[in-house]
């Protein structure tokens, strides 16, 4: 079986430094669930993983399936985990969802999309093995996608194979508990 090229990155630095387990503990109230982990590549690099996934499978009787995956590496100017940092990543999702300017339609689209940005954020320290994180960041989203009538499952959409779109759009935002495990 193919292990994925970041678990082969995050074992390898496992010896080298610190590594840090993170979720977001507010996500759960927007039926989401996000967990990373994020481990010291030097003195002020470090390599993250992180995930995000739908609790729910629906809202307001429509579809709400998300899985999003971003792999990002930071540069901490003071070290890892202290302090400013600033971010590189990409990232991809699949999603079956109702996007916002549908709302009150019976039209949902399924499909995927990769992301390609920056973050910019600061690490508070709360205890000697816990951090409060907090990010913003964005960048280029570039998505394929599906439309369909809920109801029916009939494609509403006139493209042939999938609709595409590209925007420059704030995606990422985030306050997250970071546990240190080593």
């Amino acid at each position: 079986m193919k292990k994925p090229w970041y678990l082969a990155c995050l074992v390898s630095s496992w010896g080298y430094g610190q590594t840090y387990i993170k979720t977001n503990p507010v996500s759960p109230i927007f039926s989401m669930i996000h967990v990373g982990v994020e481990t010291q590549l030097n003195s002020k690099f470090s390599l993250g993983v992180d995930g995000t996934q739908s609790i729910a499978k629906s809202h307001n009787g429509k579809p709400l399936e998300v899985t999003l995956i971003t792999t990002e590496l930071r540069y901490y100017p003071r070290g890892i985990q202290k302090g400013w940092f600033f971010g590189a990543h990409v990232a991809g999702s699949h999603f079956y969802l109702q996007k916002y300017n549908y709302y009150n339609t019976n039209s949902v689209q399924k499909g995927y999309n990769f992301m390609l940005g920056g973050s910019v954020g600061y690490v508070f320290p709360l205890t000697k093995q816990l951090n409060l994180e907090t990010y913003i960041g964005g960048g280029n989203i570039s998505s394929f996608y599906k439309g369909y009538d809920y109801e029916t499952g009939i494609r509403y959409d006139l493209a042939k194979k999938w609709n595409k779109s590209g925007e420059w759009l704030p995606y990422r935002l985030s306050i997250n508990l970071v546990y240190d495990i080593k």
